[in-house]
């Protein structure tokens, strides 16, 4: 199937003219293999535990750097899964089943606005001045 799904989605990149990057999702089913012009999409845990996405342009799969990198991880988590025992394929679904590093810190910022410990992207310190402390009731 991921041979045919290849096939058939450079055939429309090329009909369609497109000379850009494409990240070809040919790991899905015929009817929903799709491509994007220079947007990876999400990575999720089946995806790269599947291999990832396809990249036109070298003619390749993701590797795992590239996949670390999306969910805004150092590279050098893939070298510390031969220490820790872990398999490609097992660091692979443990990258597609993280949350996006740069993502959860724009996360964690608006929570820490929201209730008032974060402003202007500065996280405030906790004041131990019993002077501000509020104080309900006696």
């Amino acid at each position: 199937m991921k041979r045919t799904n290849l096939k058939c989605l450079l055939n429309k990149v090329e009909k369609r003219g497109i000379t850009k990057q494409c990240v070809l999702d040919i790991n899905a089913s015929q009817s929903r293999a799709t491509y994007q012009v220079s947007v990876v999409p999400c990575l999720t845990r089946a995806r790269a535990g599947s291999g990832g996405y396809w990249l036109s342009k070298p003619g390749r799969m993701l590797s795992t750097k590239e996949m670390l990198r999306l969910q805004g991880l150092p590279d050098d988590f893939a070298d510390l899964r031969v220490a820790a025992g872990i398999s490609e394929t097992q660091l692979r679904l443990m990258i597609g089943n993280s949350m996006s590093v740069n993502v959860l810190v724009h996360v964690l910022r608006a929570v820490l606005q929201a209730i008032r410990l974060c402003v202007d992207n500065e996280v405030l310190e906790e004041s131990t001045d019993e002077s501000e402390t509020l104080r309900f009731g006696g």
